[in-house]
């Protein structure tokens, strides 16, 4: 499979501006481009996960170049997952684009998108959740802090930013006096 780069070339040597500079196209994984004659937008994604995404790979040709593209049950679930990502409740066009998609791709199975989609969702709870306990989760610090009994230890969850904030308070002085 080429690089994300040799796609991003192929359009900007059909006419096409790049609107991202290449730090901010690795930090988003996508090249932004722009064509002003035809005024189309192109957003090319590359690295789009996680794997429920891909349930139904095609091979989609542009040019000489061969990629891995959705289907079209798949082309809703990415829309609908970018549209979260980039917050597209200032743009209205984007949810007529879903909607169209939806109109055209006639007798899909839905269930079937609808479970993938809330196996997307549950992957992503558990990841927050996980990050979560791991910045507000007890640990042996708070253990050490105050040692209660075992029947009590959810309420580790509430000594924690009382531990947190009596830490800051007594750093506090050495921290004004640099």
């Amino acid at each position: 499979m080429p690089l994300p780069e040799a796609a991003r070339d192929l359009f900007v040597a059909r006419g096409f501006q790049r609107l991202l500079r290449a730090p901010m196209e690795r930090k988003l994984r996508e090249s932004g481009l722009w064509h002003e004659q035809r005024r189309i937008k192109v957003d090319l994604h590359f690295g789009i996960g996680p794997a429920p995404l891909w349930g139904n790979a095609r091979s989609v040709s542009i040019g000489a170049y061969g990629f891995e593209g959705f289907g079209a049950s798949d082309v809703v679930l990415v829309s609908c997952v970018n549209a979260v990502r980039e917050y597209w409740s200032q743009s209205l066009y984007r949810y007529c684009d879903i909607h169209e998609m939806v109109s055209n791709y006639g007798e899909q199975n839905w269930d079937t998108l609808l479970s993938r989609s809330n196996a997307l969702r549950d992957k992503r709870s558990r990841r927050i959740a996980e990050r979560l306990d791991l910045i507000f989760g007890p640990n042996r610090f708070d253990r050490e802090f105050i040692h209660l009994p075992s029947t009590l230890s959810p309420m580790y969850y509430l000594i924690r930013p009382a531990r947190l904030a009596t830490a800051f308070a007594r750093s506090l002085p050495q921290r004004l006096r640099r």
